[in-house]
């Protein structure tokens, strides 16, 4: 709330909110809408905008750009382009940071994924996308109790690449449970979700290899926005200290 970010900007910190792709996407519907404060209520970014408003100038960042990662080079350069849009009417009082940096963003490719990602992209991303390759070839390709399914996991993560990431591992454990005989209520809706984010497509049983790979690519992306803002968090930036925010409309990636 407004309150924390201004404690933070007396205090010497720095507030910085890594926007998950989900937002601006949203932002893109609005300007694409006729970018009016009606839309911004439609798409669910009022309570956002509202807060931004409410602080103080210079104590609070907005952060794009690990959003802007994860997405086909064309659809972030519109990405970028909207959200800029979007912020000179909703958050005029927003500017570039005079050290901040421009990615060109350039290339077609619809089915963007880790391959497509630089080399310096795909060191970032590489732990979390094999540690959800392997959790979904177990999902996929093993029978077994959920005990037997969690330690071929964990052997195939050792046999394979020879580290083992506790986020993931917590993930997996969810991913096994067997939620047949449990009643309806917080567990069953809790694993249901993680499921989702991490062995499903759309909320179904992915179908051929190459929806595996979208699967554990889209659960690497949110894996890697979490790390980023844990990494950052507590840190210095232009000599200010960060407290670092994920802005998410993901149910699933705020659940976990």
């Amino acid at each position: 709330d407004p309150v924390l970010i201004n404690r933070n900007q007396s205090e010497g910190k720095e507030t910085t909110l890594v926007l998950d792709s989900n937002i601006l996407i949203r932002m893109e519907r609005v300007v694409k809408s006729g970018n009016k404060w009606r839309s911004v209520r439609e798409k669910g970014l009022d309570n956002l905008v509202g807060l931004l408003q409410k602080c103080r100038p210079y104590s609070v960042c907005l952060s794009p750009g690990f959003a802007l990662k994860e997405m086909p080079p064309q659809n972030a350069k519109i990405a970028m382009e909207l959200y800029e849009d979007f912020c000179s009417v909703h958050l005029p009082n927003f500017i570039d940071t005079p050290n901040s940096t421009r990615k060109v963003h350039t290339g077609v490719n619809n089915d963007y994924g880790f391959n497509d990602l630089t080399y310096e992209g795909k060191l970032a991303f590489v732990v979390p996308y094999l540690n959800f390759l392997c959790l979904n070839y177990i999902e996929y390709c093993y029978q077994g109790s959920p005990i037997e399914k969690f330690k071929a996991y964990i052997d195939l993560l050792e046999g394979k690449i020879d580290l083992l990431s506790a986020a993931e591992i917590e993930i997996a454990k969810y991913c096994f449970f067997n939620t047949t005989n449990l009643p309806k209520g917080k567990v069953k809706k809790f694993c249901q979700k993680i499921r989702e984010n991490s062995v499903q497509i759309k909320g179904k049983r992915a179908k051929q290899p190459i929806e595996i790979n979208k699967i554990s690519f889209n659960a690497a992306s949110d894996i890697h926005l979490l790390q980023v803002a844990n990494a950052m968090d507590g840190k210095y930036l232009d000599e200010k200290k960060q407290d670092c925010w994920v802005v998410t409309t993901d149910k699933k990636l705020a659940a976990f």
